[in-house]
């Protein structure tokens, strides 16, 4: 799901004024990595099961109310899992309970539906020994329907280390829990319930590796409850830059961040509405419409960004760039961003080897962040590379490959941003092939924030201040 999503509907009105930009910039975007279940969901693929004793029961999806339904029977527990969720340890998981209801027989217990986080990739039970901790309600009483449900945490083999001192009546809530610095709090409807105490391990505090709906019911206790909106949500910095490449046509590209470099395209680069990134054209507010077709060559094409007045130095800084590349073939040190003017001791250039590398310039010699094959031949692909503290990390469609030391020289005193351009208008090659989407960002992306642009998800929202005049 992607948020941020706007529209407005006119009908049978005379327009007077469409639309108004007032102000400037676009709104920061708030990137979701959950399952709203506004379609059906693949249990048999997406999802995986995590089984105590017997089956866990049933999960279905029913269209009328656009949430998961589960089912547990007597006896029946256990853990419903993303595939391949693996996070980072700063983030939250949410979740909101629409329904639940059960037998009035009494098991109190093993009567119960939350959410879970676990530090162990393959988790098992709740009962496992590895670091997790589950956060769930349970029900009090032998006549279950009529109210009394309590908050409780658990972790590792069931020890609970909190209960809520307040029996209530259900109603709708929204479930969380979030790091908090060596602890987690856990949240119900934003606000926090309980915050653990005590310094934890590392394995703990740093590898929130997956998340879980969790879900059950006592021997005699049958268990159904209705979950919407289950994930992660993660707020991706505002970048500083941002060249789309959907301009219409013109000599420019337009930045879509008010206080950017408009780019200038050099040697006359094409524009092309075809066989664009499937990633970017299944956008909600901005799918991608068009893409930069670069000749490499004596003459090159490439896009001259201006300073961008950034600087990272071997002491510190944080800069990511972003950008979708498809190359039509590899054909010698291929320049996905450098310096077109400067001096050769400038680092931060970027390249793609014939044999798909990817190295880095560190105002020396060049440095192999990605292997041989990576960047594929006719093949849209994700590329990232973060730097910090003086080094930089690349990623490829999210995967993270090698980590380098080198400077980001493209402070005020150095050279331009140049994307597929020669290094200082004298080295390398420019790309032969399609680009799209740039970024650049003036901070260290993690690894999730990575792997969320590069499934597509928006990192801005709609514009800001924009103004609809209707009558």
């Amino acid at each position: 799901m992607q948020s941020g999503g706007w529209r407005i509907n006119i009908k049978n009105m005379i327009v007077l004024a469409v639309v108004a930009l007032v102000g400037a910039g676009v709104a920061q975007a708030e990137i979701t990595f959950y399952d709203d279940f506004s379609s059906d969901p693949d249990i048999a693929g997406d999802w995986e099961y995590a089984v105590h004793y017997t089956a866990i029961g049933t999960a279905t999806w029913i269209s009328g109310d656009e949430d998961l339904d589960l089912s547990a029977a007597g006896g029946k527990w256990g853990l419903l899992s993303r595939t391949g969720a693996t996070r980072e340890a700063d983030e939250s998981v949410t979740m909101d309970i629409t329904s639940l209801s059960a037998s009035t027989t009494y098991h109190a217990d093993w009567t119960h539906v939350g959410l879970a986080i676990s530090s162990n990739a393959v988790p098992r039970l709740l009962g496992d020994t590895s670091p997790i901790y589950t956060f769930r309600l349970v029900s009090l009483g032998t006549n279950i329907n009529a109210g009394l449900w309590q908050y409780q945490v658990i972790k590792h083999g069931g020890t609970g280390i909190y209960t809520s001192p307040t029996a209530f009546s259900f109603a709708p809530v929204s479930m969380g829990i979030q790091r908090n610095g060596d602890e987690y709090d856990f949240l119900a409807d934003g606000g926090v319930i309980y915050t653990t105490t005590g310094t934890y391990s590392a394995v703990e505090n740093n590898s929130m590796m997956n998340y879980h709906i969790v879900h059950g019911a006592g021997s005699f206790t049958t268990n159904d409850a209705t979950v919407d909106n289950f994930g992660v949500v993660v707020e991706l910095p505002q970048p500083v830059q941002y060249w789309r490449l959907d301009d219409n046509g013109g000599s420019t590209a337009a930045n879509h961040i008010s206080a950017g470099n408009v780019g200038t395209l050099v040697n006359t680069p094409t524009r092309t509405t075809s066989g664009l990134a499937s990633n970017l054209t299944s956008r909600t507010d901005w799918p991608s419409t068009a893409a930069l077709d670069l000749d490499a060559g004596a003459t090159n094409d490439y896009i001259d960004c201006g300073n961008i007045n950034l600087t990272s130095t071997n002491g510190g800084g944080e800069v990511t760039v972003s950008m979708w590349l498809n190359p039509d073939s590899l054909a010698g040190a291929v320049r996905l961003f450098t310096q077109p003017t400067g001096h050769t001791g400038l680092a931060g250039t970027t390249d793609v080897q014939t044999d798909g590398s990817i190295s880095v310039w560190n105002g020396v010699t060049y440095l192999y962040a990605a292997p041989a094959g990576t960047v594929i031949v006719g093949t849209w692909q994700h590329l990232a590379f973060v730097w910090d503290t003086g080094q930089v990390t690349a990623y490829v469609d999210g995967v993270q490959k090698s980590t380098v030391t080198a400077r980001f020289d493209f402070g005020s005193g150095h050279g331009n941003f140049g994307i597929a351009a020669k290094f200082i208008g004298l080295h390398g090659d420019g790309i032969d092939g399609k680009i799209d989407d740039i970024a650049i960002f003036d901070v260290a992306l993690t690894h999730a924030e990575v792997a969320a642009v590069a499934r597509g998800e928006e990192f801005v929202g709609p514009p800001q201040g924009m103004l609809f005049f209707v009558r």
